[in-house]
């Protein structure tokens, strides 16, 4: 699914867009993504930061977020 994602260059580091692609295979939708992000009135990377160090991830190991 991802490839069919534009890859353009963006402000987003390679770590954030990477991780926005795994939340879009995930389930979440670009929309869900970016209303947490302004809920929380912070950035991708913060935000996988949080989720790595948390428990009850939204998640699955094999899904390619937690290495």
């Amino acid at each position: 699914m991802s490839s069919k994602i534009k890859k353009e260059s963006c402000d987003l580091t390679d770590f954030a867009r990477e991780h926005i692609i795994n939340l879009y295979e995930a389930g979440w939708t670009f929309t869900m993504i970016a209303d947490h992000m302004k809920s929380k009135k912070t950035t991708v990377v913060d935000i996988v930061t949080k989720w790595k160090k948390m428990d009850g991830l939204p998640f699955k190991k094999d899904q390619g977020l937690l290495k």
